[in-house]
């Protein structure tokens, strides 16, 4: 017995499309709905061992905004925390501010700089002979730690305590900027 097909080249070129979109249609076709893939009600996400729906998440706006979660390896051991985005800028003219202090507030500074990463400090001076000058002269960026646990700070080679009765200063920068801690 003999089995003989022919087929035209036209049809073969025909049946190959259809294949194509039949098999395309299939692969592509979301589960459920009748949308195309996956809505954010279908997908899951885990939050701090709480597993909701991503839309339930973007609702209640838990997927970052100002903090992030980062990773911290002690001794080979992984644990996550979540660290802080925010930025703090601090503006103290010379007509306010010259020859006093401008205390940074000690939550703000908690907040920013008292976990692992700590927090990046730049200082920077303007106006310095002229009102017109608006380059600034820079230093930076250091990174700043501070543990709120028991108020111990560092910047490169500087260090102290917080709240222990002395000025400390963190830097100077030529001999007008300070920051420092008391």
């Amino acid at each position: 017995m003999e089995l003989k097909i022919n087929i035209e080249k036209k049809h073969m070129y025909i049946l190959s499309v259809l294949i194509i979109l039949i098999g395309g249609t299939l692969l592509v076709q979301g589960v459920g709905g009748n949308t195309f893939g996956h809505n954010a009600g279908d997908l899951y996400v885990n939050l701090g061992g709480s597993e909701k729906s991503l839309q339930e998440a973007i609702d209640n706006n838990e997927l970052g905004g100002k903090f992030a979660k980062a990773r911290h390896d002690i001794d080979d051991v992984t644990e996550e925390y979540t660290t802080n985005l925010e930025r703090y800028h601090i503006t103290a003219t010379a007509a306010n501010y010259g020859g006093t202090n401008k205390e940074i507030d000690h939550a703000i500074l908690t907040d920013l700089c008292g976990d692992f990463d700590g927090c990046e400090v730049r200082i920077g001076m303007t106006q310095w002979t002229a009102t017109y000058q608006k380059e600034a002269a820079n230093r930076g960026p250091y990174i700043l730690y501070y543990a709120p646990s028991n108020g111990r700070w560092r910047l490169w080679d500087n260090y102290g305590t917080d709240d222990d009765g002395t000025t400390q200063h963190v830097f100077n920068i030529w001999s007008t900027c300070f920051f420092y801690r008391w």
